[in-house]
């Protein structure tokens, strides 16, 4: 899940959209992971969370989105830590900048954003949901606790 914040400075959030950013990124993926842990087989399983590169960077008017997603971060560490004992690994995907039908009207500020980046061009939805599929897989069975980032080197190209 992801509430996804207008860009906006500090001084014009609101705690509305405060606690519905931490509702929805926050509170959710922890209500559904309690609810969903205790039914999962005694063979284990795994669960990966939906973060962002901007859990793991600072970045001017978007604050508010960043935090919820390194809380996110966060807990996916914690969890991992917490249900490995259950045979439950925990990871997390941090998207970059992805184009989808949603933001369709922001693709040329996402390639102009991108354009810097190792691959230059935004991420795909195609592209997340297989670094999704990939953790959920058997072949990520001694993969814990990692956030990993799809991004096209977004993350790397701004250190």
């Amino acid at each position: 899940a992801a509430q996804l914040i207008p860009a906006q400075s500090l001084l014009d959030v609101d705690e509305d959209l405060v606690d519905r950013a931490l509702a929805v990124n926050v509170k959710a993926p922890a209500l559904l992971t309690r609810a969903l842990v205790p039914h999962m087989p005694a063979t284990g399983g795994a669960i990966v969370n939906m973060g962002s590169v901007n859990g793991e960077i600072g970045m001017a008017v978007a604050a508010l989105y960043g935090a919820t997603k390194a809380a996110l971060h966060s807990l996916t560490a914690s969890w991992a830590a917490e249900l490995a004992g259950r045979n439950i690994r925990v990871n997390a995907v941090a998207p970059g900048p992805t184009t989808t039908s949603a933001n369709a009207p922001a693709h040329g500020m996402l390639r102009d954003l991108t354009a810097g980046q190792p691959d230059g061009r935004p991420g795909t939805g195609e592209e997340v949901a297989d670094a999704v599929v990939f953790l959920a897989s058997d072949e990520a069975a001694h993969i814990h606790g990692v956030v990993l980032p799809v991004d096209g080197g977004y993350l790397a190209a701004r250190w």
